[in-house]
């Protein structure tokens, strides 16, 4: 299982990647907190970010609504959630060497194909916006051609994890799968 420290600093990792950047100077904190306050209307100050990140010394652990606050702003409705989204019974703290691919390296147009369980599975074509991709075929899941997920990463071996999903003009959520069968295969065309 993944324990809470390892789980804090993915969800800091996706944090990150919505921002833009790892916050590094007191413009970035200020910068980050007001992203924060812009987008789920909670506010996380500047000295709290600064901790979280390591900037000023820190030992106590992030509270719970601190960390449900970043998971709002990575995309999930709260800490909870979160962790159930990034846990499997089998995960193991350690290091991955399984194969990794970067939505913000894809590019527009290019497809990837993604299959987990013994039968479902999606083909995705990157738009435009880095992060941003289009299902173009969609086998035993939820998600329906022409839905418009945002995803940080595949990984084999992890669920698909996409912090939103939209379906034409209705904003769905945070949309999670495999979490019984996680990535069992990823090709680029």
């Amino acid at each position: 299982m993944i324990d809470d420290s390892h789980k804090f600093s993915l969800l800091k990792h996706l944090v990150e990647e919505k921002f833009g950047q790892r916050p590094r100077t007191p413009n970035d904190f200020r910068a980050l907190s007001a992203a924060i306050r812009e987008e789920g209307g909670q506010t996380l100050g500047v000295t709290t970010l600064k901790r979280l990140w390591g900037y000023i010394a820190n030992n106590s652990r992030p509270t719970f609504s601190t960390r449900s606050i970043l998971s709002r702003y990575a995309g999930y409705s709260d800490w909870d959630v979160f962790t159930r989204a990034c846990s499997r019974p089998d995960d193991a703290s350690g290091f991955n060497t399984a194969r990794l691919i970067m939505c913000v390296d894809l590019r527009p147009g290019q497809i990837i194909i993604l299959k987990w369980g013994s039968n479902k599975g999606c083909k995705l074509r990157a738009t435009d916006n880095p992060r941003q991709l289009r299902v173009i075929e969609a086998v035993n899941i939820k998600l329906l051609v022409d839905d418009l997920l945002t995803v940080e990463s595949f990984i084999i071996g992890q669920p698909l994890m996409a912090s939103e999903c939209l379906r034409g003009t209705t904003q769905l959520g945070s949309y999670t799968s495999g979490r019984r069968f996680p990535l069992s295969e990823i090709n680029l065309i």
